[in-house]
């Protein structure tokens, strides 16, 4: 009895509720009757409430991100740094009044207001435009409080001085380090922890590990003698006609490096314009005759094989390489490890292992860093460094520096007295004493046969240290003229003005300068002002041609499939994508696939595994 009165009252109860639903449905569709929406209409409102949806999570206040790490010379001057802009997108949709929104943003991004009311009325859900908007014009976006219109935060990587020391700071794509000091410190410049052994040669005084917020890289490169000698290698490279140049600075008592370069060279804000060949760093790979050292080298056995009481003829009455024999020669460079591997201290791009490369690489060669270590050896008293290009790290959360703990001497190769009488006297021999400090030039004529054609090979090298008694800076400088023969037309063969000797004693004084550690700030002082102008003012004129240039390539996907990141990143950087990258080691899978059409700012998916 019960139990049927229950069911008749629910029976009553859906009644009701399927009468007040009826009534409500009637009610909505006579409104809807009365407005007569349009299918235009009605997409809008949805439209409106799919932005709605997919924008709650955008921030309209723009806020100071952490951003990547700055890279400092000694001295705190900015050799890489990034800065936080903004990407102006618009809910056409959400747009109250479309005509009003353009006329306000006009004002704030300095744009004709009629070609940007056309630009909103649109019908995609979502478009971008403007971008390269600085913090001040995010801001007054945000303060319009404007449905529909947001700022998304973009970070871009500078490098103030453009072309300086470029291949050793290397380049990054997507906010990670591709190549260089870049891709050696990326676990310490990316925003948040890094542990010891990220750094194993910073001692980050029992602490596993730092680094909550922002740290700073400072390198031992100093950046006002790295511009000097720079622009002194690229203008006796270019009167001479060589093909490629190398320049390495450091102190030879403690590896420390103070300048490296290498040409031709790239500008790192746009690396992918620079093929591989330019994007090589060049002072650690062996491409040098050791030919070019030959009589420095058989002075020094010489004054080591007269011992300390023992004196060397001049070069007048010696006989020819003191009499040495080449056996003789062959121990000595054993003796003062000419051909011991030099390690690089960048991160080195490994490709895959070719037929031909031993044909490509003649065995014998020496790298720049191989001359410079085994010349440094042979002037600081006997004893063998590596070098080396941290100085410390800055943490910003902890307001703290942490020092390099590297040990620099590797082990000693001569005996202390005969290694120090061999200094001396090799600094006081006349053939090898500058004006202003240690000097030695030579150059070097190959000749051989190559597709049946006679092949002339020209190398010339410069060593120059100051001061003369106890050297605390050590330059080479090296030539390759590639394998032509004679100097094209117009090129300077003789003069003053283009021999090598006398470039050595300009920079003799340069590098005098340099002798002593300079003193440096205390601590970063915050980002360059000027360094920052100078950022807007590169952006905003020279974007602009760079996306014109997206119309003048292929708007098809590249293979990118089975090369490095790095490569990866500069063959389809043209292009403006949005790169996600999934994985580490090679790319083994992209997604547009090869050959796919690309929309301009659209998106790249590639999938990288490392190769066993």
């Amino acid at each position: 009895m019960i139990k049927a009165v229950r069911q008749r009252k629910r029976r009553k109860r859906r009644l009701y509720i399927v009468g007040l639903l009826f009534i409500l449905l009637a009610a909505t569709g006579g409104t809807l009757h009365r407005l007569s929406l349009s299918l235009q209409d009605i997409s809008r409102i949805i439209q409106l409430a799919a932005g709605k949806i997919s924008n709650s999570n955008e921030s309209v206040i723009p806020v100071e991100a952490n951003l990547r790490g700055t890279i400092y010379d000694r001295n705190f001057n900015e050799l890489s740094v990034s800065y936080q802009l903004f990407t102006l997108y618009a809910h056409p949709a959400e747009l109250a009044d479309r005509h009003s929104s353009a006329e306000k943003l006009a004002l704030i991004l300095g744009t004709d207001k009629e070609i940007l009311a056309d630009r909103l009325n649109n019908v995609k859900p979502v478009i971008e435009i403007a971008d390269d908007l600085d913090m001040h014009q995010a801001a007054e976006v945000a303060a319009l409080n404007m449905d529909g219109v947001y700022c998304k935060p973009v970070e871009e990587r500078f490098y103030p001085s453009h072309k300086i020391a470029a291949h050793l700071l290397g380049f990054t794509g997507n906010s990670t380090g591709l190549a260089g000091a870049e891709a050696l410190y990326d676990q310490v410049l990316q925003p948040g922890v890094f542990r010891s052994s990220d750094v194993p040669d910073v001692d980050l005084s029992d602490t596993e590990s730092a680094g909550l917020t922002t740290t700073d890289v400072i390198l031992t490169i100093d950046l006002g003698l790295q511009k000097q000698v720079e622009q002194q290698m690229r203008s006796f490279l270019q009167s001479k006609g060589a093909a490629r140049g190398i320049a390495l600075v450091m102190e030879p008592g403690t590896g420390r490096v103070l300048t490296m370069a290498g040409q031709p060279g790239f500008d790192p804000n746009y690396f992918w314009q620079s093929d591989s060949r330019q994007l090589q760093d060049q002072v650690f790979q062996p491409v040098f005759e050791q030919n070019l050292l030959k009589p420095l080298l058989v002075t020094a056995a010489a004054i080591y094989e007269a011992g300390l009481d023992g004196e060397i003829l001049p070069v007048t009455v010696r006989a020819p390489d003191y009499g040495l024999t080449e056996e003789k020669m062959a121990e000595y460079r054993q003796l003062f490890e000419l051909q011991e591997p030099v390690q690089s201290i960048l991160p080195v791009d490994k490709e895959p292992a070719r037929a031909d490369a031993a044909e490509m690489e003649p065995s014998g060669m020496l790298s720049g860093a191989q001359m410079e270590v085994a010349l440094a050896s042979l002037l600081n008293g006997g004893r063998r460094v590596k070098p080396w290009l941290l100085e410390s790290l800055y943490d910003h959360n902890r307001k703290r520096f942490y020092p390099c703990a590297v040990q620099s001497t590797m082990h000693r190769i001569l005996p202390p007295a005969p290694g120090i009488n061999l200094r001396r006297e090799l600094l006081q021999n006349s053939s090898y004493s500058g004006k202003d400090g240690f000097l030695f030039v030579n150059k070097n004529i190959t000749i051989g046969k190559n597709k049946g054609f006679t092949d002339y090979r020209i190398q010339e090298v410069l060593l120059a240290a100051v001061p003369e008694k106890a050297p605390r800076v050590l330059l080479l400088m090296a030539f390759d003229y590639g394998s032509l023969y004679p100097l094209p037309p117009g090129k300077a063969r003789t003069g003053k003005k283009n021999n090598l000797a006398e470039l050595g004693r300009k920079l003799l004084p340069m590098l005098d300068q340099y002798g002593m550690n300079g003193q440096v700030a205390e601590r970063p002082a915050g980002k360059n002002e000027g360094n920052y102008r100078r950022f807007l003012i590169v952006r905003r004129l020279e974007l602009p041609e760079q996306k014109r240039n997206f119309a003048e390539v292929d708007k098809i996907m590249p293979e990118v499939t089975g090369l490095s990141l790095r490569k990866g990143l500069q063959r389809i950087s043209p292009y403006h994508l949005k790169v996600s990258v999934k994985g580490s080691g090679r790319i083994v899978g992209q997604n547009p696939a090869p050959g796919e059409p690309l929309a301009k700012n659209g998106v790249c998916e590639l999938t990288l595994h490392a190769q066993l």
